[in-house]
């Protein structure tokens, strides 16, 4: 199976949660080099130690996005400055811990057309995602994706300037330094700890 740190460096656009075979759970991820690629785990689980490979907690780090926007759902998450995570509904799950959102890459986001029902979403090398949200809450989820992405910059060049080095550009692929970006989220979301809704993953 590939490695954690193999998929990042080749640049996630998506990751849609889905079946096997044999009714298993099953993560999609989506490459920039437009390859499917199938893990045996959740995307809670996958999020979880990719997020583990960067020295941060997926749900500190939830929690802290909350409180920034003040919701407790459709929180986007941020990976890097131009990796900022959108989540859209994309299937009914069969068991509730199965999960129905995936998310998307707002770097690669070309386009967003559709219903009050269903939305198509359309990324860079001609990928189409279809979710069971609404264009409007779609497009909502991209605004907030924007917020985040400034507080991100933000705390970026205060701990930049605070630590006098720079942090490297990290999130389109390719790698990065994993260990100064991880301490500059510790910082940012470790005082946080209010309960978070669950059921989004």
């Amino acid at each position: 199976m590939e490695s954690i740190r193999g998929i990042w460096e080749k640049g996630i656009i998506a990751m849609i949660p889905t079946y096997g075979k044999n009714g298993e759970n099953q993560t999609q991820i989506i490459t920039t080099k437009n390859e499917n690629i199938f893990i045996d785990k959740s995307i809670r689980s996958f999020l979880s130690q990719l997020l583990r490979e960067k020295g941060v907690d997926l749900c500190l780090l939830r929690q802290r996005n909350g409180q920034i926007l003040q919701r407790r759902n459709g929180i986007p998450i941020a990976i890097g400055e131009r990796m900022i995570l959108i989540p859209v509904k994309v299937r009914i799950p069969i068991g509730r811990a199965d999960g129905s959102q995936g998310y998307v890459s707002m770097e690669h986001v070309e386009k967003v057309q559709g219903t009050e029902k269903k939305v198509s979403i359309y990324l860079a090398g001609g990928r189409e995602i279809t979710s069971l949200l609404s264009k409007r809450t779609v497009e909502g989820r991209m605004v907030f994706g924007k917020l985040i992405q400034h507080s991100y910059k933000e705390e970026k060049r205060y701990w930049e300037q605070n630590h006098h080095r720079s942090i490297p550009q990290c999130g389109s692929g390719g790698d990065c330094d994993l260990s100064c970006t991880g301490h500059m989220h510790y910082r940012f979301y470790s005082h946080y700890g209010e309960n978070i809704n669950e059921e989004e993953f």
